[in-house]
């Protein structure tokens, strides 16, 4: 099995939990570490993560490695997406939705999952002509009178504070900016791509 394909059955997140718990009570009763009727799937949070599976119940948790549960395939350096990290628009806890670089082609990169689950996916977006020139146009005025906090890679710069009159000018303007219509945008790049897939997206300490 490849990480894409384990990304995709977590895309189903009650469907990954499920078939999750049942992994993890085997491979615990095989242990002969799990009494038969401790923690029931309700009380048993599950987190995914790029390598492991962090099982939390009561008051502890317990990390397994994903190759207690999967034969994960190798995966050649030639299948690793070029895809690089632009800028962001959305964030909660980390980027949410933006500008991406996959393949020399600048798109749209948007969070298809609930970002508290665990690992985070996104789908890629093709943009109109149009399209790149509005986002890029509100991220350099973004720049401008907010700051370059939200670039990514070499470009990420500090925030450092602009003027009150800036800051209202920048978000006056926004509040009143049509959101980017995906409908009719081709989904490309073929499946789901995870977090630490894109490039410069851990440029922040």
């Amino acid at each position: 099995m490849k990480k894409q394909d384990l990304y995709q059955l977590y895309h189903s997140y009650g469907q990954f939990c499920s078939f999750m718990w049942d992994r993890w009570y085997d491979w615990r009763a095989r242990k002969k570490s799990m009494p038969e009727d401790a923690y029931p799937p309700e009380h048993v949070t599950i987190r995914f993560q790029p390598d492991e599976v962090v099982f939390e119940y009561g008051s502890g948790q317990e990390i397994v490695p994903l190759s207690e549960f999967f034969d994960i395939e190798d995966e050649d350096e030639d299948e690793e997406p070029d895809l690089r990290m632009l800028w962001h628009c959305d964030y909660y806890d980390g980027p949410l939705s933006g500008m991406a670089e996959y393949e020399g082609e600048m798109v749209w990169f948007q969070c298809c999952n609930d970002p508290v689950d665990g690992l985070r996916l996104f789908k890629l977006y093709r943009l109109s002509p149009e399209q790149i020139e509005a986002e890029t146009a509100r991220h350099e005025s973004f720049r401008k009178h907010v700051g370059w906090h939200a670039d990514h890679g070499e470009r990420y710069k500090d925030y450092k504070p602009r003027t009150r009159w800036s800051l209202n000018r920048y978000y006056k303007k926004a509040a009143n900016k049509t959101p980017l219509d995906l409908e009719g945008c081709e989904e490309i790049g073929g499946r789901l791509f995870a977090y630490h897939e894109f490039k410069d997206y851990a440029r922040r300490s």
